[in-house]
């Protein structure tokens, strides 16, 4: 009896380490090449983008909210960019011809500048018109997804210039830069979220936001700022996307919000709001890498990989339904 109740405790404490941990281990016996330092480096910088995606989801679930429009975010936020900094040789395909080559600091400036200020726009129409996040964010992919193929024309953006090379680049030929772009922004926002009067307050809203606005917050400024954020760590996987490639299509990151989501909910935050972490975001972000990893290296086709992340998200929803009906 004692040992159920502390299994249960540890799994409930420490869940998702324990599935992360094991399947590691379970795919280390079938698949050795799994723990090879090249696949291990491939998992990372395989969850980089929606990691950097799930990162800032997390604030927006915390307080409560939700943003359907994060990939079109990515794709807008990263073929803006991408589109000034296209190299000058590249004129057969660049979508302003008569722009010379600009230093980097100017397509990634747009790039940020672009994701912060779609999701602000996105926290003012829910803040001050009391709309639906879900409204709101599933209107605004539809805009962003039209924007973002008006500007190409449907074709992808490349020719970039050498910062998004060196960006897409592995520093000492093993550890990819993405990847300690990554880890930098895990540790500014899991101490911002944590040790922060804002933090508390993302927290605050999201368990009962009256409550929150009786104490003192500004709900709806803070609101602004929460998908602001959002919008910016959205930016920054725009980024990545168009340096891993040197490149970016119009339809990239397509379907990633779910993935974000996912990660969020399999590392314990509650679609109510409330609850969350920045470190176990992350761990569920690796869940699902390692998950997709694995079944690469089994062999199994891309389509029932789909199938399997999708089962693994509404069995995370499942858990986190009986969860908040425990408690």
């Amino acid at each position: 009896m004692g040992k159920t109740k502390n299994l249960k405790e540890l799994m409930a404490n420490n869940g998702t380490y324990v599935i992360l941990i094991a399947m590691c281990v379970l795919i280390t016996i079938v698949r050795p090449a799994f723990i090879s330092v090249d696949n291990i480096m491939s998992v990372l910088n395989a969850a980089t983008v929606y990691g950097c995606m799930a990162l800032g989801m997390t604030y927006v679930i915390i307080s409560g909210g939700i943003d359907l429009a994060a990939g079109a975010e990515v794709a807008f936020a990263g073929v803006l960019g991408a589109s000034f900094g296209q190299t000058a040789t590249a004129a057969a395909g660049k979508v302003f011809p008569g722009l010379p080559e600009l230093p980097f600091i100017v397509p990634v400036f747009i790039t940020l500048a672009a994701g912060f200020l779609i999701g602000a726009f996105n926290g003012f129409l829910i803040s001050t018109f009391n709309t639906p996040p879900f409204i709101v964010t599933l209107g605004m992919t539809t805009v962003l997804r039209g924007a973002t193929l008006l500007i190409t024309g449907g074709q992808p953006v490349s020719n970039l210039t050498n910062g998004y090379v060196v960006l897409g680049q592995n520093l000492f030929g093993v550890v990819p830069s993405v990847v300690l772009v990554f880890l930098v922004l895990i540790v500014v926002d899991s101490v911002l979220l944590r040790r922060t009067v804002f933090g508390k307050s993302v927290y605050a809203i999201g368990t009962n936001e009256r409550a929150a606005a009786v104490s003192g917050v500004k709900v709806p400024s803070r609101k602004i700022i929460i998908y602001a954020f959002s919008g910016l760590m959205c930016s920054v996987a725009g980024l990545i996307v168009a340096a891993r490639a040197n490149a970016i299509h119009p339809g990239a990151a397509v379907g990633y919000e779910l993935i974000a989501i996912a990660s969020c909910i399999i590392g314990g935050a509650s679609p109510s709001g409330g609850t969350g972490s920045i470190r176990t975001t992350v761990v569920g972000a690796l869940i699902i890498s390692v998950l997709r990893n694995g079944l690469t290296l089994l062999k199994i086709e891309s389509s029932w990989q789909t199938i399997a992340v999708g089962l693994v998200i509404v069995f995370a929803c499942a858990l986190d339904v009986r969860r908040n009906s425990s408690n």
